[in-house]
């Protein structure tokens, strides 16, 4: 308990303590503020004394030496009659004195003497204003649109170039696609489709092969694989059917060649291009579509051109090769007939020589007698 009470008398104390510090501040800072104040009176009054009394020594050194010590006593004596000082009390509150205090000697009292401020020193224009030294204005001025400043004076932005704001410190160059012709421009104009400008950005130029720009104050942009287009395209074309482009900034395809062929496009690679398949030829560096073969020929794969059937040969269309006719097999069985009737004349004829060959020897054996045996004959 006693220990609680401890506290919060310690607390009470601080607390107390506090607001009167707090409380003496603000009345230092009021006591400080009248002192201030009752100073400045002061040596206000204390200049218009100074200088009556130099007007009141004046006048009596024109009269005579003697009197000037009298008359600058009784001139000191009214300025003292006449001069009041304010006093603080003990509350620090200004108060008016009752009795008017003894001048101060013209010695030791401060001199005011009024003198002219000097001319500020020349400062330069900020950025982008200027000041005409030929002119009584002394404020710096804006640079209107299409100029940038310099020290005494807004120059014209030259050609390819503008500022689009009043007080424009620097020129900026025309961007791509675009351009001034003129100088002093506020801002560039676009270029039509198809051109761009060129590195001084004063005029539009072409757009080169495989390039295009598609809208006014593009840049030509290059055309993408499976696209190519000529000088000042306003947009790139697909490659045609029956071509294809691998690279950027195309003026032409590639053509696919003879026995390929291509139905689609804007292709991008070369295995776009397939062989013309058999029964069909591609005849065209950019065949779009294979075409069939005629009747009496054949097409073999990636035929350029169809091929003719030999003699006692036909086809039909679309065929890959030729097949014999009614009459090769008129000729071919003719042939087989002639051989073998041949061979048939030529068996016959044969035997019948060795038949005759035959015959005759038989006859001979009957006229020639055969010899008889005997011992007197020991045959042949």
């Amino acid at each position: 308990m006693n220990r609680t009470l401890f506290i919060v008398t310690v607390v009470t104390l601080l607390l107390l303590v506090s607001s009167i510090k707090s409380v003496d501040a603000e009345r230092i800072n009021i006591i400080q503020d009248d002192v201030s104040e009752a100073s400045a009176a002061v040596v206000s009054s204390s200049s218009s004394i100074d200088y009556e009394t130099r007007n009141n020594t004046g006048t009596t050194d024109s009269s005579s030496s003697s009197s000037s010590s009298s008359s600058s006593s009784s001139s000191r004596s009214s300025s003292s009659s006449n001069t009041q000082s304010n006093s603080i009390n003990d509350d620090g509150l200004i108060t008016e004195p009752t009795t008017q205090p003894p001048l101060p000697t013209p010695s030791i009292i401060p001199t005011f003497i009024p003198t002219t401020p000097p001319n500020p020193p020349c400062q330069a224009c900020f950025p982008g204003t200027y000041h005409n030294n030929n002119t009584e204005v002394a404020n710096c001025s804006l640079c209107d649109d299409g100029y940038c400043s310099y020290a005494s004076a807004c120059t014209s932005c030259p050609a390819g170039s503008f500022a689009s704001e009043n007080a424009s410190t620097t020129c900026e160059t025309c961007h791509p696609g675009f351009i001034s012709k003129q100088e002093g421009q506020a801002q560039c104009d676009p270029c039509p489709q198809g051109t761009t400008s060129d590195d001084t950005h004063t005029i539009c130029v072409n757009c080169p092969a495989g390039t295009a720009s598609y809208q006014q104050g593009d840049e030509c942009l290059p055309c993408l694989p499976g696209y190519y287009s000529g000088v000042r395209a306003e947009f790139c074309n697909q490659c045609e059917p029956g071509t294809y482009n691998e690279f950027l900034g195309q003026s032409q395809c590639t053509d696919c060649g003879v026995g390929k062929y291509n139905p689609m496009m804007g292709q991008k690679a070369a295995t776009a291009c397939k062989s013309c398949p058999s029964g069909k030829y591609c005849p065209e560096q950019a065949t779009q579509q294979p075409i069939d073969c005629p009747s009496g020929h054949y097409c073999p794969p990636e035929s350029a051109a169809p091929l003719p059937c030999h003699s006692l040969f036909q086809s039909s269309t679309n065929s890959s090769r030729c097949s014999p006719d009614k009459w090769f097999y008129f000729i071919v069985v003719g042939v087989a007939m002639v051989i073998l009737i041949t061979s048939v004349a030529i068996w016959r004829y044969n035997r019948y020589k060795k038949q005759k060959k035959m015959d005759i020897a038989k006859e001979v054996e009957r006229l020639i007698p055969k010899p008889m045996d005997g011992p007197e004959y020991g045959g042949f």
